[in-house]
């Protein structure tokens, strides 16, 4: 039985205060290093605290020394180190200690490793035997410190690992999430409800139980939408004089603040808003009790007989969720959905979700994390399943996700109305139209010349710009048409008020240059000589600037330049030829430089897209070189590179510049189509690395939220704005896959029309 560390809080310390000296020593800047071997007594100290005393000058960090069993001497001090910036003590509580370290050097004992990491503190680890090289492998493993050999170093390779491999961002970054993680765990009291559990099975005695009367709900704000205030409305009507609390997402953050301290730093964490709603219905359950219902959810008829007698209430979902690809490729024999909950305040099941929580808040993906997934994991993990009342989703889902209450006969909503004391809508999937054009709240990530300055959320909820610089956005194309005339049009329908395209071709064809004059006749202007304006089209700002070059082998990079020459903009987005951009990227982007006071704005994420390989995905989370956006004074030229020449721009703008990461994948969509500069081997590897995936196309109703061709569909609606469900009519006689590229920019596809997919691999 893995139970979590035993952490004993030695009761010599509990009124121990430090000295002024020892205080003022540990709150210097930058903060102190922390040499403590501990109980481990070593044959060299003279040597061994030197090198260390060194290594901390090097590097320009106060050292503190806990002298231990170690013998470290102060009087042993070689007389080149600065003795004001080290402090020694013979003892020091461990918890005060690195709490306030921006790094612990020891010996790999467990208690000290276990300690240092409750309190998100980095670690470098000098081994000297027994277990102490299998928690360094860990320490190691986990990316939380690295591991050195005690007696194989010197001040100067020690300064350059502490600076290099310890003193990172990153570093502490995970040390501060597995503190979390420790900080939720009791490992003691684990160990006694085991124990209680094995030999106190077949105890009879009961408590007094009863599930309070109170409703919880949650939205972003105290305005519910209209379409859900019915839905809310019922919950009041079949439950009169129980107490209704509808939560914020504010509230929701100081509920969790104020109750569950130790696990902020994992719900601020999450990427997506719906696994902190996830998160805190979990919590406000165990904290309050009572109902937790999701908005779309309809009361239809009074709880309190099914909760008589109860302790906690969940629902398995329909049967046909099981055939879903999530659920089939997660492994699951059911699902349990948490749209509606009902339970007495402090159930210990929901102790057991929260160390669920912990355990698997680095997946990716709302379900597997927090949502129907990890909750199925949570209840078959948990010993005491009798203690739960799990009802038939006949009483309280009646509906699979592919049905819609409003178009079922009328006989068959009676029978349902008539049995079912709830119905779940199925409106909150993760990625549904609603969430599809904007995620109003971004998790962001800002650095100046390469150094980590913070990281949180993007509050876009009623954001109205101060300033709307011009954008200049650049595509260098050659020989695709298609291909550009669908970044074109994902060009023409952005938000932001004040942008430009500047197309630099060098193909001899003619193609592009023709749908581009076609564009300024739409818009009653006429296209001016090569190199001229377009006008924009009706009611837009957007202008398209088209710039024909002959074909004269110029590399990638160099074409880039020019565009960047002829730009007018104060702002350089790069606009690549064959990918699609939301309608809210610009306008995205730049509200990020504009709030977070950035020179560039990169995404963290993309979706993913491979029709021929029905694939769509979300990628791993990185620096994506195609999305900057960025002041147009401090771009660097490209290199005269063929491919890749966005990286070491990349680079530049990183190591040099203010910059903010935002993670909104929707708003940009890498296309492999057959004709890239990378092989497949690139896109492989993608696939491999992505935070979610989806792949296929489900003929069955119940499906649909699952595969690509649907996930394609909603992107269509929002980049293209077609209508989803005639759009979904539509298949590609070559591949039988229904994708956005299907259409032209200005035309609906005839029956004959295959994808852009298709067609670019068939010619070439």
């Amino acid at each position: 039985k893995q139970t979590g560390f035993w952490f004993h809080d030695d009761p010599a310390w509990a009124n121990w205060q430090p000295d002024a000296a020892l205080a003022a020593f540990m709150h210097r800047e930058p903060r102190p290093l922390v040499l403590t071997f501990s109980s481990q007594p070593v044959e060299q100290p003279v040597d061994i605290l030197a090198a260390h005393a060194r290594a901390a000058q090097q590097i320009g960090r106060p050292l503190l020394v806990i002298q231990g069993w170690a013998g470290f001497d102060p009087d042993s001090l070689p007389s080149d180190v600065d003795r004001d910036n080290m402090h020694f003590a013979a003892e020091l509580p461990h918890d005060w200690v690195f709490q306030r370290a921006a790094a612990a050097i020891q010996h790999g004992g467990i208690g000290s490793i276990a300690r240092a990491l409750r309190q998100g503190c980095p670690l470098l680890i000098e081994p000297f035997g027994n277990d102490q090289f299998f928690n360094a492998a860990q320490v190691t493993r986990l990316q939380v410190g690295v591991a050195v050999h005690p007696l194989r170093l010197n001040a100067e390779g020690l300064g350059r690992v502490l600076r290099d491999k310890v003193l990172q961002p990153l570093v502490r970054q995970r040390a501060e999430v597995i503190g979390a993680r420790l900080s939720g765990e009791d490992g003691l009291d684990e160990m006694c409800e085991h124990v209680e559990r094995t030999f106190f099975a077949h105890s009879t005695v009961q408590r007094a139980l009863r599930i309070p009367h109170i409703i919880h709900q949650t939205w972003k704000t105290r305005e519910v939408p209209q379409r859900w205030q019915a839905l809310q409305q019922s919950w009041q009507r079949h439950q009169p004089g129980w107490e209704y609390r509808l939560w914020t997402d504010e509230e929701l953050r100081v509920f969790v603040q104020q109750q569950y301290a130790w696990f902020l730093p994992i719900y601020d964490g999450y990427p997506e808003p719906i696994m902190r709603v996830d998160a805190a219905r979990y919590l406000l359950m165990h904290h309050f009790g009572g109902i937790y219902a999701d908005l779309d959810y309809e009361c239809v008829q009074p709880f309190e007989p099914l909760l008589r007698g109860q302790r906690l209430l969940l629902g398995w979902e329909p049967v046909e969720h099981i055939d879903i690809e999530y659920a089939h490729s997660a492994k699951l024999r059911h699902q349990l959905c948490n749209a509606v909950i009902a339970s007495e305040p402090g159930h210990p099941f929901w102790e057991h979700v929260v160390r669920e929580l912990v355990k698997y808040h680095q997946i990716p993906g709302a379900l597997d994390a927090t949502g129907p997934n990890m909750l199925a994991r949570a209840y078959d993990a948990y010993p005491n399943k009798n203690e739960l009342l799990i009802e038939s989703s006949e009483l309280l889902y009646p509906l699979h996700s592919g049905q819609r209450w409003e178009e079922l006969p009328p006989a068959q909503r009676a029978q349902i109305a008539a049995r079912a004391y709830g119905i779940h809508h199925w409106h909150g999937s993760w990625w549904r139209e609603e969430t599809a054009r904007q995620q109003e709240q971004l998790p962001f990530v800002l650095t100046q010349s390469g150094k980590n300055l913070g990281q949180g959320k993007l509050d876009l909820n009623g954001y109205q710009p101060r300033d709307t610089p011009l954008v200049s956005c650049l595509m260098v194309t050659h020989g695709r048409p298609d291909l550009a005339l669908r970044a074109v049009h994902c060009f023409r329908r952005q938000r932001y008020a004040n942008a430009e395209l500047v197309i630099v071709d060098d193909c001899p064809d003619d193609a592009l240059a023709e749908a581009v004059a076609a564009f300024g006749e739409e818009a009653g202007g006429r296209r001016q000589e090569a190199g001229g304006q377009v006008a924009p089209p009706p009611g837009s700002t957007h202008p398209i600037v088209y710039i024909r070059l002959p074909h004269e082998s110029r590399s990638l990079g160099e074409l880039r330049n020019l565009a960047v020459a002829r730009a007018r903009g104060s702002y350089i987005a790069q606009w690549d030829d064959d990918d699609l951009a939301d309608p809210e990227r610009l306008a995205t982007q730049m509200a990020a430089i504009e709030i977070l006071q950035a020179d560039v704005c990169f995404l963290q994420r993309h979706t993913l897209w491979w029709p021929q390989q029905q694939r769509l995905a979300l990628s791993t989370r990185r620096i994506w070189e195609g999305s900057f956006i960025c002041k147009k004074d401090v771009l660097p030229a490209y290199p005269a590179l063929g491919k890749g020449e966005d990286t070491p721009v990349m680079q530049q703008l990183v190591a040099q510049q203010r910059c903010a990461m935002i993670d909104a994948p929707q708003l940009y969509t890498y296309v492999c189509h057959g004709a890239n500069t990378h092989a497949d081997e690139h896109w492989e590897a993608h696939w491999r690395a992505a935070s979610a995936s989806y792949q296929g196309q489900h003929t069955r109703p119940w499906c649909q939220d699952s595969c690509a061709a649907t996930v394609c569909t909603r992107m269509a609606r929002s980049m293209f704005d077609r209508d989803q469900r005639a759009f979904a009519e539509l298949r590609c006689p070559a591949c039988g896959f229904s994708s956005p590229v299907a259409m032209s920019c200005r035309t609906w596809p005839s029956s004959s029309t295959t994808c852009v997919g298709c067609t670019t691999q068939s010619s070439g």
